[in-house]
């Protein structure tokens, strides 16, 4: 019966694709009328440059031939809840291709992040929405601003390069405490306690520690000092999680100010990130740098509340 439609068409059940002229697909649907059959017009789509075939795509090149197309799906790129995406092994021209979904279905989060001091179209990491951009810094001015003081100040009046750590916060937590306030004044305390003992002159036999390092065991610290004194959490939906307001550093005196051009690009920022993490920090005791070596090791492949960074 699929004759008329040519030499180039496949079929597999009931689902047909076929390169051929117009009028014999009207010619195809009288025929499959007449033996009490019809083509489905809500699922039947005619195109001059690709088709779909099985839940596969393929477009037209310019020589005629045919080339595998693998169209955006929002289900790839969003995390349930608060309108945060993720482009993580995912085709970039494809996410870019997004831009508009975003703005028009999280229109509310977007809303909601900005009041937040969150940018959508900043990445998770650096406490954004993660919403697809072009890869360039076009946030508004004040975004501009707070990143330019949190990577590339260096003013001693505030201790030297900051650490992002401190500061940024993403919205992956799979769990919330009952008692916010209480979990934030663990974190504060291990941080203090750990800020007594910086070593601001280091001596042979002092120990580097970077901020990643000192984040996650804080973090650690913090969650089982809740746990031991009766705290407990509460699993959370991912859209049941409140967005905090974002921290960012304000500027004092001597620190120069400015702000970055909309031109600087977005992994540029992020490899800002990654240094400040990674490679900035602090010295401490060798014995007290090699505890917390051990401790983040002994619990690396438990989830702990808190520390997404």
């Amino acid at each position: 019966m699929s004759d008329r439609l040519g030499s180039r068409r496949i079929i597999c059940g009931d689902d047909l694709a076929a390169i051929t002229h117009p009028d014999n697909v009207a010619s195809y649907a009288q025929r499959a009328s007449g033996i009490g059959s019809e083509l489905h017009q809500g699922k039947s789509f005619r195109s001059r440059i690709g088709f779909v075939f099985c839940e596969a795509y393929a477009l037209l090149t310019e020589e005629g031939n045919l080339k595998s197309f693998r169209p955006p799906s929002l289900k790839e790129f969003v995390r349930e809840g608060n309108g945060v995406m993720c482009q993580h092994a995912v085709d970039p021209s494809s996410f870019n291709r997004l831009a508009r979904c975003a703005r028009t279905l999280y229109k509310r989060q977007r809303e909601q992040a900005k009041k937040k001091n969150r940018s959508p179209e900043l990445p998770a990491v650096l406490g954004g929405l993660g919403h697809p951009c072009k890869g360039k810094l076009k946030v508004p001015a004040k975004f501009r601003v707070w990143l330019r003081e949190l990577y590339l100040c260096e003013n001693e009046q505030h201790g030297g390069p900051h650490d992002p750590t401190k500061y940024v916060s993403t919205l992956t937590s799979p769990a919330v405490p009952l008692d916010r306030r209480g979990l934030r004044e663990r974190v504060t305390q291990v941080r203090d306690w750990l800020d007594a003992r910086k070593i601001d002159e280091p001596q042979p036999g002092d120990a580097f520690t970077t901020n990643r390092e000192i984040s996650a065991y804080s973090s650690m610290c913090a969650n089982l000092t809740y746990l031991a004194g009766g705290g407990r959490f509460r699993k959370c939906r991912p859209q049941e999680v409140k967005v905090t307001r974002q921290r960012w550093p304000k500027p004092i005196d001597g620190c120069r100010g400015g702000v970055l051009s909309t031109q600087t690009r977005i992994n540029q920022v992020l490899e800002w990130d990654r240094r400040a993490r990674s490679e900035l920090g602090t010295y401490l005791d060798a014995p007290l740098q090699t505890h917390i070596r051990r401790r983040i090791c002994a619990h690396r492949e438990i989830a702990l509340t808190g520390d997404d960074r």
